[in-house]
């Protein structure tokens, strides 16, 4: 049987990050350090412009993810714990097994 979490995550382009040789695109720590958080799955997948529809590239990032039996609050813990260089742009959109569509989450309070 399975309950899946699934996430939406999107955060500022202001985070650090750091862009790879030749033309492989760039690399942000803090998705490193935020799927951390998952040692039995391989965490957060970036959705990149190729997958996106329309003629432009999008000018923000975005983090999907679908997970297991999600401890909810240990992961907005996790979250909590990182540092952010704008969190007031972290937004954690979430649709719950049970639920039939998204919800915001306010991961800095979720207790």
């Amino acid at each position: 049987m399975s309950h899946i979490t699934t996430i939406l995550l999107t955060h500022s382009l202001s985070e650090d990050f750091y862009e790879l040789e030749g033309d492989s695109g760039d690399v942000y720590p803090i998705h490193e350090k935020l799927n951390a958080f998952f040692t039995h799955c391989t965490g957060f997948c970036e959705i990149d412009g190729g997958l996106f529809g329309g003629s432009k590239y999008p000018h923000c990032i975005l983090l999907a993810g679908a997970f297991n039996y999600l401890d909810m609050q240990a992961f907005c813990t996790h979250m909590r714990g990182l540092k952010w260089e704008v969190p007031e742009s972290v937004q954690l959109i979430v649709k719950f097994d049970e639920g039939e569509r998204f919800q915001f989450v306010d991961w800095r309070k979720q207790a």
